[in-house]
C-alpha cells in the first residue's frame, strides 16, 4: 500500500518527517477502508434520506453519518491531538485548529449513492496547518476486490492502491 520515497527532511515544511507522514497516509488508507467497506455494505439497502437544514439542502443519509463517526474513531484511537472537519458536522460547529486536521467527505456524491449509482467515494485530506499533506479516497472500482483506494502524501506521489500514478 505505501512505499517511502526519497524525500529528504530538509525538503519537508515545519519540520515533519517522511516517517511521519508515511505514518499518516497509512491511517488515513485503513480509516478511508474501513467507512468505505461500510458505506458499500449499506449500497441500495434501504436508507433513511434527510435534506440538510443549511443553504444547500443536500442530501444526507445516516450511511453519511455512521461513516464519517468510523473515521472519527480511527483518527481518535491514532491521533487524539488531531481535529476532524467533517461534512456532517452542524453548521454552528467551530472545531478546534490544532496542527493536524482531517477534513471528511463521508460519502462524496450522497444524491448518487442514495439513487443506487455507484459513482461515490469516501474522501479524506489531512492538513497540517493549513497545507494538504494527504490524502486517501475509497472508490467502487471494476476490479476483482470491488473497490481502490487513491492515495497521495506531500512529496510521495499519487497511488492507486499499489500501483503509482503517472
Amino acid at each position: 500500500m505505501i512505499e517511502p520515497g526519497s524525500t529528504s527532511p530538509e525538503s519537508l515544511p515545519f519540520g515533519l518527517s517522511e516517517e511521519a507522514l508515511v505514518a499518516l497516509e497509512f491511517s488515513a488508507q485503513v480509516a478511508v477502508l474501513e467507512a468505505g467497506t461500510y458505506v458499500a455494505s449499506r449500497f441500495e439497502t434501504q436508507l433513511v434520506v434527510e435534506e440538510k437544514e443549511d443553504a444547500t439542502r443536500s442530501l444526507v443519509t445516516e450511511v453519511d453519518r455512521d461513516s464519517q463517526r468510523l473515521v472519527e474513531a480511527h483518527m481518535r484511537a491514532n491521533y487524539p491531538e488531531h481535529a476532524l472537519l467533517g461534512e456532517e458536522d452542524p453548521p454552528d460547529a467551530d472545531p478546534p485548529a490544532p496542527d493536524f486536521v482531517w477534513a471528511v467527505d463521508p460519502v462524496d456524491g450522497t444524491t448518487n449513492y442514495a439513487n443506487a449509482l455507484p459513482t461515490y467515494a469516501v474522501s479524506i485530506g489531512v492538513l497540517f496547518r493549513g497545507a494538504p499533506v494527504v490524502g486517501a479516497c475509497y472508490i467502487p472500482w471494476p476490479n476483482e476486490r470491488g473497490y481502490s483506494i487513491f492515495h497521495a502524501r506531500l512529496h510521495g506521489g499519487a497511488w492507486r492502491d499499489e500501483q503509482k500514478i503517472a
